[in-house]
Order: C-alpha cells, then structure tokens, then sequence
C-alpha cells in the first residue's frame, strides 16, 4: 500500500455514503433517511466536501444510517480521531483485507475473513444463507471494463497493517474475482488509530 496524501472525515463520509448509494442491501435505508429529512439525492451522488453545511448534514445522515459519531451499529467501539489517508492498493493489498466480524462474512470465509477466501468461495459456487453471488460477480465485471469509482474504506491499528474494510466488501471481493482483467492499482481511504483493536476483532 502506498501512502498518496492525507485525507478528512468530511471526505471519508462523503465517499461511505456514496458507496452505498449504490448497494443493493443498505440503499433502500440510506434513501429512507435523505427522504425523511428533506435532503437532496445530490448530497450524497454528488457531495461538495468544501461546503460546510452539506458536511454537518451528512455526518447526521451518517448517524442515522450506520450508528457514525454515536457509538452503534456498524461504528460500536468504534474509536474517534482516526487519522485518514488516501492511498494506493495493489491486488495483494486488496487479496490480504479482512472482512468485518460478520456472520455472513465468517461463514463465506472459512472463519479467516480474509477477503481473497470470500472471493475463493465465490469461485466455488459457495452459498451462505441462500444469499446469491450475483454483486460479487457484477463488480468484478464492471472492474474488468470500466472500474469503479466508488472507493474501498480500511482501517487499521498502523499504515503497515493488517487492514479491515469499512466500507466495499463487495468491490473489494469483486476487484480479486477480476483478477488481471482488474486495473492493477486502486485508490482507496485508509484510516488509522492505535485504538481500533475492540471494532477490527482480529485478535
């Protein structure tokens, strides 16, 4: 992985919410959410991170969807002041991610929630909770032709690893699954905290 420049919250949140804009599982709630506080789609399909106003507007979008800032759901022990950067992956970088501590994700992987086991599985037919492959199969097509712009959020306790994803499990699964037909190199947000041990599991 390599380091580019440093990177905000107001950017990571920007690019968590536009990623799942696109999910098939968290869209339908995260629409919801922009219904009912009578926000523009735009806020989130095309944020303007210098604009203060959208900022404070999608950090409580952010709450409201995934628990950001107040400590539930997805973000549950998760630690404050994380230090964020973008950077460059490689296709090992992206093989060597660890899912999160999901049912859905310990049983695709074998326990290891290692990401490149998900993808071996996916290769395998495998299915878990009767829940079909076809996203996975549908990102890696799209990285085989036009990529995807919507970047993978990590983090980790340091720069040098091991590295959870926060948000892009199935462009992440989807990049190994494209294999050489992928971009060799992706751009992606990394945070980094001493004290993300509780949220990431991995021990």
């Amino acid at each position: 992985m390599r380091v580019i420049e440093s990177a905000n919250e107001d950017v990571v949140i920007a690019e968590f919410l536009r990623g799942e804009w696109q999910s098939t599982r968290f869209a339908g709630k995260l629409k919801k959410i922009v219904s009912k506080l009578d926000l523009a789609p735009t806020l989130i399909q095309r944020p303007n991170v210098a604009d203060a106003g959208e900022n404070k507007w999608r950090r409580l979008v952010m709450a409201q969807f995934r628990g950001w800032g107040v400590g539930k759901e997805l973000f549950e022990h998760f630690p404050k002041n994380v230090v964020w950067h973008e950077v460059e992956l490689t296709k090992k970088d992206v093989s060597d991610l660890y899912t999160i501590d999901y049912s859905y994700w310990n049983e695709m992987s074998g326990d290891s929630r290692r990401v490149s086991d998900v993808a071996e599985a996916v290769r395998r037919g495998q299915l878990v909770f009767g829940v079909p492959n076809n996203n996975f199969l549908s990102a890696a097509e799209t990285w085989a032709t036009n990529g995807i712009k919507a970047r993978i959020i990590l983090v980790g306790k340091t720069l040098h690893g091991p590295f959870v994803v926060l948000e892009g499990h199935v462009r992440a699964v989807g990049f190994v699954l494209a294999g050489n037909h992928a971009p060799p190199l992706i751009r992606a947000y990394a945070g980094v905290s001493s004290k993300l041990d509780r949220w990431m599991k991995l021990s």
